[in-house]
């Protein structure tokens, strides 16, 4: 439903004008989603009316900063706020994290469910790449929230708990699909 697409750039322009670049995650999610479902559901029209809503939220605050503080706006937002977090542990990261630390992280959010999210996340891979319906398409959705961001604040230099929540739904339908999977009984058998 193309009022989808206009409703998400109307959150992602709020999202970005809340905690700036990072607030991109949704539009990268569903991009990837889009790509993976190999379908393009929408008119360009929908598209561009899509761009208008997140840059008519997006647009007027940046462009004053720009306007007032020129380099140093553009400096202080992509190069601090993102390039430095992305590669430099900042003073607010209590201790130097290894790549697989927002695994405990979101089996600690997720206790005591947070054991089942690998097998669910390995069943929800093959089924997505074995069966095309309806039900396989929302998860294929599903397994992109969980995994980009995961992957994504997994390689930052700055690892806080609070980076990975956006995973948490994601992670939470999917342990939802992977519950009920479990008692309908249809497990593959392998």
């Amino acid at each position: 439903d193309p009022r989808w697409l206009v409703w998400g750039s109307g959150v992602t322009g709020l999202a970005v004008m809340t905690k700036a670049v990072s607030g991109l995650m949704a539009a990268l999610v569903w991009v990837l989603a889009l790509v993976w479902l190999r379908r393009w559901p929408y008119r360009w029209r929908h598209v561009l009316l899509s761009a208008a809503v997140f840059l008519a939220l997006v647009a007027p605050w940046h462009a004053v900063e720009i306007f007032r503080h020129g380099q140093q706006f553009i400096h202080n937002y992509f190069g601090l706020d993102v390039v430095e977090r992305a590669t430099v542990r900042l003073a607010g990261s209590p201790q130097v994290h290894g790549l697989m630390w927002y695994v405990k992280v979101i089996f600690r959010d997720l206790f005591p469910w947070g054991g089942f999210l690998l097998p669910a996340i390995a069943l929800g891979f093959w089924q997505a790449g074995r069966t095309r319906d309806d039900v396989t398409r929302t998860l294929r959705v599903i397994l992109v929230a969980a995994v980009v961001p995961f992957v994504v604040y997994s390689l930052a230099a700055t690892k806080l708990d609070w980076y990975i929540l956006p995973t948490d739904l994601a992670a939470c339908l999917l342990l939802g699909w992977f519950g009920s999977t479990l008692l309908d009984g249809r497990l593959p058998r392998w």
